[in-house]
């Protein structure tokens, strides 16, 4: 006998935008676990995900806690599934977004090789530099990085600084850091540099 021959089938409500929907008859266990006579409201959550709302229309804690839920919580979810061990919560969702893509196409994990990615550059609105480096720690051991060597050129190949940057950040084994550096525009080489492509390399000259 299938799970679908033992399970109930009942007739529900759907509530989409809060708005009731219309009535729908559908096999879950949640009908299994109740009694038919009973209606129960489902509810479709920001992620698309559809939960029930409980008998008497009582919205359990699990509802409460899906529909608050952010597009901006469900990636940093996601981030730390692929092996990031904190999330900085000042990142935009087009940063997440793009850190986790950039995470599951370059990203070798589970290896024993340690390696620091660039991931990006971008001008602040004083003209700053902001940078996020990706760090995979593949040692067994917790990494804790200081200053680490940095040069970055930019789209004309003006190297806009080299040297020593300031990471302070610690790394548990096998998982990935996210390094933000702010570089002040007086200790760039040029004060509007091209960024429209850079180039970034772990190196001192």
């Amino acid at each position: 006998m299938s799970n679908v021959d033992i399970q109930k089938v009942g007739t529900d409500f759907i509530v989409i935008n809060d708005k009731l929907s219309g009535l729908v008859t559908i096999t879950t266990e949640d009908l299994s676990e109740q009694n038919l006579s009973n209606n129960f409201i489902y509810k479709v959550c920001p992620n698309g995900e559809i939960l029930n709302a409980g008998s008497e229309n009582k919205i359990d804690e699990k509802l409460k806690k899906k529909a608050v839920r952010n597009s901006k919580e469900i990636l940093s979810d996601k981030l730390i599934e692929d092996g990031f061990e904190e999330i900085p919560e000042n990142l935009t969702k087009l940063e997440l977004t793009k850190i986790l893509e950039f995470s599951q196409n370059k990203i070798v994990k589970n290896n024993k090789y340690s390696r620091m990615f660039p991931f990006s550059v971008e001008k602040t609105d004083n003209y700053d530099l902001k940078v996020i480096l990706l760090m995979y720690n593949g040692s067994n051991n917790e990494s804790e990085i200081n200053e680490f060597p940095f040069k970055l050129k930019d789209a004309n190949d003006n190297v806009l600084i080299v040297g020593l940057i300031d990471i302070n950040k610690k790394i548990s084994p096998y998982k990935i850091g996210i390094c933000e550096v702010l570089i002040e525009k007086a200790k760039l080489s040029k004060q509007l540099p091209d960024l429209t492509t850079w180039t970034i390399t772990f190196e001192m000259a």
